[in-house]
Formats: C-alpha cells, structure tokens, sequence
C-alpha cells in the first residue's frame, strides 16, 4: 500500500552537495505563510512612471526563504526566534535546494487537458516530493488524487475572466516588454484556492496524523497544503488558463 502524505506532521528536507548530504526539519507550512511569504513574495510590482518596474523576487528564492522561515531548531521550536546563528551558517546554495524540493508538486500530464470526467466528478492526480525517509532520501508521492465536482460554465468563465484581468493589470518592463503574473502569483492562486474549496470532493493519498482524509471535505480544506490546492485547481481548470510557462 502507498505511503499516505502526511500534512501536519514536520517535514524532513534532503539534498545532496558533491558529497555531502544536508538535511533540515520544517514545520508544516499554514496557507497564510504561503500566501504571506512565498505568493506574494513573488509577485512583481509597478513603481513611479509607466516602464519602470519594481523588483521581482524569483519563485525559487521565495521558496528558499519560506523553507528558512519554517525550519525548526533541534528543540523543535522555530529555529528563526532560536537560533539565527545556525541558519546563517547554511549558504545560500542550499537554502534555495531545499526551496526547489518544496516546489517539486506537479499535475500528471495525463490528466491535465482535461481532468478525467467520471459521473460529473473530475479528478486531477498530482506528485509530489514531501519528506525525506529514514534513509535520507526524497521520493515521489504519485499517487496524490483530488477529485472534484465537475466545475460549471460560470466558474470557468470566472477563471477566465480573472485571468484576463490579472494579466491587463501586470504591467510594463523597462523595455516595453508586458509583465506577465507567474501561475503562483497571489491573485491566481487565491482565485484557484477558493475554486479548490468550493469544488473538492475527496482526496486519496493523503492523511492527518495517520488518519485518511478521504472524502471529509472540512478536513482537506482545512488541511490540504496550499500549493497542492493551486497545482490541482489549475489542471482542473487548464482549459480555461494557459499552462505554466506560458505567457512569460
């Protein structure tokens, strides 16, 4: 039987240097620390006269900030009101390795264009890297499945419209070239959580504390990782928005 995903539990983070091996603990991720320190960390702003753009901070580097944000000390308190000293020691290099493990969430093709419709149910597979196991490894959890009620005529037009808005209002680079809103930027990533709320049916593959969460939809709402909620509602909808990459 797969290994169920464990969403409250601490996460174990892996990566490799040459030789050496790294690791580090972080607590589960709230969706208000998404949203406060990654989605909207990333989002880029429109300063002083038209052309002129604010700084954009990368995916990659808010995500290695967020990890650093949510690292716990050896007490298992938050290691930023311990221990500052350790994190200063960790090189940049590897705060943002542990970023990229964080990001590793992705729809399988097969079921992006569109979901599969069963029974006016949708159902959107995801995988996912989450914690290291016992041997220090990271490996795929593919076997991540959110079913959903088929989304109506209204909501997809919603998405659209959304969409079209968010990329009207993104703005202009020093070069004249338009700025277009990353898929995680917080607009479409609020859009797509509401959506994945309203809309989630059951989940397979994921549990709280041991517990499946199955089809307790209160649960999953209140439990479901943030980026998880975001990559799902986006193949749920990927008709209706361009894929990731596009439009950069």
């Amino acid at each position: 039987m797969p290994q169920l995903l464990e969403l409250a539990q601490n996460r174990r983070l892996a990566i490799r240097d040459g030789s050496l091996r790294c690791s580090i603990t972080i607590a589960a991720i709230p969706e208000r620390e998404w949203f406060e320190h990654f989605f909207e960390a990333i989002t880029p702003t429109i300063r002083g006269s038209i052309g002129e753009a604010g700084k954009c901070v990368d995916a990659r580097s808010a995500a290695g900030s967020l990890v650093k944000r949510m690292a716990l000390a050896p007490s298992g308190r938050p290691d930023r009101d311990e221990s500052a000293d350790r994190q200063s020691k960790i090189p940049l290099a590897h705060w943002l390795k542990f970023g990229d493990i964080l990001l590793q969430t992705f729809a399988l093709e097969s079921n992006i264009a569109p979901a599969r419709l069963s029974r006016g149910v949708r159902t959107v597979q995801l995988e996912a890297l989450w914690s290291a196991s016992g041997a220090g490894a990271m490996c795929f959890h593919r076997n991540l499945v959110h079913r959903f009620k088929a989304p109506s005529t209204r909501d997809r037009e919603e998405v659209r419209r959304a969409h079209a808005e968010l990329q009207r209002n993104a703005g202009i680079t020093r070069r004249g070239v338009p700025v277009f809103l990353a898929p995680q930027s917080p607009a479409t990533a609020y859009a797509m959580v509401a959506f994945y709320d309203g809309l989630i049916a059951e989940v397979e593959g994921y549990a709280v504390n041991g517990e499946p969460l199955g089809e307790n939809r209160a649960r999953i709402v209140e439990s479901m990782d943030a980026l998880h909620k975001v990559t799902a509602a986006r193949a749920l909808f990927s008709r209706s928005l361009p894929r990731i990459g596009e439009g950069k």
